[in-house]
């Protein structure tokens, strides 16, 4: 395959990640959880090493999933990263550093999530680093400075939007029906038809 038609997932990837997320929203939860930094009990730990442990081949494809990093050796048209879809051009010169290090924080917690991820692989109990995050802004914030307060709540935003909308990405894809060659074949000379 050239380098003008490959993509950033091949048919092969979504099989690897299709065998743990297809049908499966307890799971996709769990990963929530991870991500949030939240804990599990022993059921859910159960379920997690069920679904993970020596799936080494998975963990970078949710790596580029959850945490896309531009490289010079994507597809053109298919790189991405946590940075490429904000304007920051559009912010006050005194509204940048929170803005950037609440950014930053939401993807050192991301990077923390894989982790977790890749212990569980290992034979892990993927319960490192767990320091549940504030989702919701429900800690008091009132003794902090406004730039503070800004970063915090960018980051819970970036993070939350983050791992909502990827969660989201994996569900729909997952759980496509897969078309057989002749199925594939029959919808392209339909559509060509048009």
């Amino acid at each position: 395959m050239s380098d003008s038609t490959q993509i950033r997932f091949t048919e092969n990837d979504w099989d690897i990640l299709r065998s743990i997320f297809k049908d499966n929203d307890n799971i996709l939860k769990l990963l929530r959880k991870i991500f949030y930094h939240q804990d599990f009990n022993e059921e859910e730990l159960k379920l997690l090493k069920l679904n993970f442990n020596g799936r080494k081949e998975s963990l970078p494809l949710l790596r580029k999933l959850f945490q896309p990093e531009i490289t010079t050796d994507e597809p053109i048209g298919n790189a991405g990263s946590r940075w490429i879809d904000k304007k920051f051009a559009d912010y006050l010169a005194n509204e940048m550093k929170p803005v950037i290090l609440g950014r930053q924080d939401s993807i050192r917690w991301m990077e923390k999530g894989l982790n977790r991820i890749e212990d569980l692989i290992d034979g892990g109990d993927g319960k490192s680093a767990i320091s549940p995050l504030d989702i919701n802004l429900t800690e008091d914030y009132s003794s902090l400075k406004s730039e503070e307060i800004k970063r915090k709540v960018v980051s819970i935003q970036e993070h939350t939007t983050q791992t909502e909308n990827t969660l989201n990405i994996l569900k729909v894809m997952c759980n496509l029906k897969k078309e057989t060659e002749k199925e594939q074949i029959a919808r392209i000379k339909k559509d060509s038809v048009k």
